[in-house]
């Protein structure tokens, strides 16, 4: 049986005098630590009430959340998550054969997390991402460590598509998991056919802290703002975007939007938006951290985002920067894209359309341009749904809960190895 007494106040069962309050002791694994794409990941950690944690990555990056990261301890693992290539590729794959988890990392790398485990031991261990879940687990299983895998997007969408080792290997092993935590109901339907168990498979989206996205007083100006924040690649639909709001920019000639985000497209984009003739009316504000993103939306009107089915296979999961605008009591116009529908109700929340309809979007665009009350009512309405449905703080509670139930099943014995 596993110790789960750990330092805080409270009563010691055992011997029914006052003594340390039991606590968890949770090991947190992903394979970036630190990038503001994956706010939510500091958010939950900062978020648990009942364990103590540590944290392992495969690189940390120190750009995000500085202050809030310096809160636990973080161990960065002197190896690379990139899969090996040439001969060693096929003597690593006949030495993961036997286990039918071909996405597990070297015997090297697997010899240095047995021992961070005995040092750390922990009650319970929380993988982001399949690849990491896969790894760890031929690690804790010999250790009797429970894992809780929880999965977000391309590690099960675009991943599964392109690497059938590792497709063939998550498939597999998704029922040897202590628990399964998905951000999308597309992702549930999905990894309940692998066969985890239902008890095991819990639907928890990443949420927002609403309290921190609270809207305030916009400035008065001249004419519709609208805004995107996403990384600038394909998948995320900015073209169409930029394509849609040149139609609206006809009709609605103050009308501006905001671009915030970098990466590979954002060339082109920019030569999309000075084709239409809209240099002026586009701005690309580059990559911003999360204070300079709230300001941004604190600024906006209308929320835009048209995520698209990559051909990688790649869908959204969940999108934050949605949730991050409704809770500023910005309505959205979003496409009907993986776990997007969870989120928003077509019609009373924003408008939904189909991927690549950018005409739909035109029209939606225009319909909230035109009227003050639209935006206000729907805006108010994004942000009721999130603060009932996505608060940070209830999907953190909601994720501790699994982590515990998890290390209390096998401390009592009844988890299934």
């Amino acid at each position: 049986m596993i110790d789960i007494l750990r330092s805080g106040t409270g009563e010691n069962p055992s011997d029914g005098v006052a003594g340390p309050k039991p606590r968890l002791c949770l090991l947190v694994a992903c394979p970036v630590f630190g990038v503001f794409s994956e706010p939510w990941i500091v958010r939950q950690l900062v978020g648990f009430k009942s364990v103590d944690l540590e944290v392992i990555c495969w690189r940390l990056e120190k750009a995000a959340n500085p202050t809030e990261m310096a809160k636990f301890p973080i161990t960065e693992l002197p190896f690379n998550l990139a899969a090996t290539v040439g001969t060693r590729r096929w003597v690593e794959r006949l030495y993961r054969a036997p286990s039918g988890n071909f996405a597990r990392g070297s015997r090297d790398e697997e010899w240095y997390l047995e021992q961070l485990l005995d040092r750390v031991r922990p009650d319970v261990v929380l993988a982001h991402f399949g690849d990491v879940g896969l790894r760890l687990l031929p690690i804790t299983s010999r250790r009797g460590v429970p894992l809780v895998l929880h999965v977000h997007g391309a590690d099960v969408s675009s991943r599964l598509a392109r690497d059938r080792w590792y497709r063939w290997s998550l498939k597999r092993s998704l029922p040897r998991f202590s628990a399964v935590v998905v951000v999308g109901s597309h992702q549930r339907e999905w990894v309940s056919k692998q066969g985890v168990a239902e008890h095991r498979l819990h639907l928890i989206p990443c949420g927002v802290p609403v309290a921190r996205f609270s809207p305030q007083r916009r400035s008065k100006r001249e004419g519709v703002r609208f805004i995107t924040v996403c990384r600038l690649v394909p998948q995320k639909g900015v073209a169409q975007c930029i394509d849609a709001f040149a139609r609206v920019h006809r009709e609605f000639e103050h009308s501006t939007l905001y671009v915030v985000g970098d990466g590979p497209e954002r060339s082109r984009l920019e030569a999309l938006a000075a084709d239409y003739g809209l240099r002026d009316a586009v701005t690309f504000t580059g990559a911003l951290n999360s204070q300079e993103v709230r300001d941004q939306m604190q600024e906006a009107d209308v929320f835009l985002q048209h995520s698209l089915t990559h051909a990688s296979g790649w869908v959204e999961g969940f999108g934050v920067s949605i949730a991050e605008a409704a809770s500023m009591a910005l309505p959205v116009v979003v496409t009907r894209s993986g776990g997007i529908p969870d989120q928003v109700i077509d019609g009373v929340t924003g408008y939904l359309v189909e991927e690549r309809d950018v005409r739909a979007m035109a029209r939606a665009m225009r319909r909230l341009a035109g009227s003050q009350e639209q935006r206000q009512r729907m805006g108010d309405a994004g942000r009721a749904r999130m603060i009932k449905c996505f608060d940070t703080d209830r999907q953190v509670a909601q994720l501790e809960r699994v982590l515990v139930d998890a290390a209390t099943r096998t401390g009592s014995g009844s988890l299934q190895k």
